[in-house]
């Protein structure tokens, strides 16, 4: 009994010596900095839509000529690449470039004299155009062109309409692979049985697949996941997306605001790898490539898990050290053009999240 009671004791005092060493963590000590997570909110805005009127002849008598309208949303400013336009045959094998008017609308927010914020457009006028970079989340597209101005005889088809992102300004024959926005005739509205002939069909973002419709990618946005921040580190973990266009990939960007929120300026975060513990897989190419096997399934068009982590002190542009984060109101997962410049925030925000406001304003 008297060994029991001493081990007891010695065991007794080891415990509480250990309790109170300060280098040593115990139960209800809090390890390292908290973290706050916030879910991401599936937003989807601002993918480029739009519609394609084709005006034609009833017969060879009718006056009026073939027309093409194409008016467009959502598209980016392109730095590094020339969106074109090409008319062609329903087979996906003969296209010939197109020559227009290029109409472009700007709409900004403006107050007026009682201080009432009202929209204010601008509208741009150019005469033949066959390519252009202009775009932007308050932009609206429009392009027309004639059968005589695109120089198209009068037996070139013209069935369906291609966007195309070109490397250079003079492309004469459309990308192989960057089409990701089309529209088909035959797939518009119906004729109206008398007065001027038309069909209208809508324009649609993804890839196109050629002769056979069935073969067309249409990008809808799909995701959900959460963003954490803890210290200076922010984690961002995305599933269900849908995978990228080609000629696109998913990027992340954190949204400064003022003390209502109203964004004031952004911080380009990078393009999301693959998650723990294979981060060094960039999923930047996801778009083409089975980057990693486990989260894209062959044959699915689909991202099942991608994550982003970044630490403050490789980031530019974000606040102090000891509160990296303050001042920043949102995280977004934006979908962007391969054909821009990376740390400008491009129009198609996929999901968002709002930072709460103990990271916001660095405290409770």
């Amino acid at each position: 009994m008297k060994l029991f009671s001493k081990c007891a004791a010695a065991g007794a005092f080891a415990l509480a010596t250990a309790a109170c060493n300060p280098d040593r963590a115990v139960s209800t000590d809090s390890v390292g900095d908290p973290a706050y997570g916030v879910q991401l909110v599936l937003t989807g805005s601002n993918v480029p839509k739009g519609s394609v009127r084709f005006t034609f002849p009833r017969n060879a008598a009718d006056p009026v000529q073939d027309t093409v309208r194409i008016t467009v949303t959502g598209l980016d400013t392109l730095e590094n690449g020339f969106y074109t336009v090409f008319l062609g045959d329903s087979s996906g094998s003969a296209f010939k470039r197109a020559t227009g008017t290029l109409i472009v609308t700007r709409t900004d927010t403006v107050l007026n004299a009682l201080g009432d914020p009202v929209p204010r457009a601008r509208t741009d006028t150019t005469q033949n155009v066959s390519s252009f970079q202009l775009g932007g989340p308050r932009t609206s597209i429009q392009f027309v062109t004639t059968r005589a101005q695109s120089g198209l005889l009068p037996s070139d088809p013209i069935e369906t309409v291609l966007i195309t992102i070109e490397d250079n300004a003079q492309a004469t024959t459309p990308s192989a692979s960057r089409r990701p926005i089309f529209a088909r005739r035959r797939q518009g509205t119906a004729v109206p049985a008398t007065g001027v002939a038309f069909r209208t069909s809508q324009l649609r973002f993804g890839n196109y697949g050629g002769a056979d419709p069935a073969n067309d990618f249409v990008y809808i946005p799909t995701g959900r996941g959460r963003a954490y921040v803890r210290g200076s580190i922010l984690i961002i973990n995305d599933s269900s997306l849908t995978r990228p266009p080609l000629g696109y990939y998913y990027a992340a960007f954190a949204v400064k605001g003022d003390s209502a929120r109203v964004p004031i300026d952004t911080v380009y975060l990078g393009e999301f790898t693959a998650p723990f513990p294979r981060r060094n897989l960039s999923l930047f190419n996801a778009d083409s490539l089975i980057i990693d096997p486990l989260v894209q399934p062959e044959g699915q068009r689909a991202v099942l898990a991608a994550s982003i982590r970044i630490d403050a002190d490789t980031v530019s542009g974000l606040g102090p050290a000891a509160n990296p984060f303050q001042g920043f109101t949102e995280v977004f997962v934006t979908l962007e053009s391969k054909n821009k410049v990376p740390d400008r925030l491009g129009p198609v925000i996929v999901l968002r999240a709002a930072l709460p406001d103990i990271v916001r304003l660095g405290r409770p």
